[in-house]
């Protein structure tokens, strides 16, 4: 099963900032024998978009971090990903985030 997500997160968050991003999220979701990573990243700050570049990059960082730190057992799939265009607005840097969009 998965480790709990504080510990994911704190494995995680070194290798999503030296990739110059921001780590939004963590949540790990059991799909039969295998478990699902799914790990939001998103900018630091202000508006933009993370590129497709940037988001290979740390892609390849954080799978390198899960696998030395090993703290699922057994096999899971990881997901790299962006929050979207449909994330609520709750915090003061999605709002910075959002600035330019059309937002309701």
């Amino acid at each position: 099963m998965a480790g709990d997500p504080q510990q994911l997160r704190s494995i995680l968050e070194p290798a999503v900032v030296a990739s110059g991003l921001y780590l939004e999220d963590v949540v790990t979701a059991a799909a039969g024998r295998r478990t699902t990573v799914t790990v939001v990243v998103d900018l630091a700050d202000g508006p933009g978009g993370v590129s497709s570049d940037q988001l290979s990059e740390v892609s390849r960082a954080v799978s390198e971090a899960l696998d030395a730190a090993d703290p699922i057992k057994g096999a899971y799939m990881l997901e790299v990903t962006t929050p979207g265009i449909d994330r609520p607005l709750t915090t003061p840097r999605h709002f910075r985030r959002a600035q330019g969009r059309r937002v309701t």
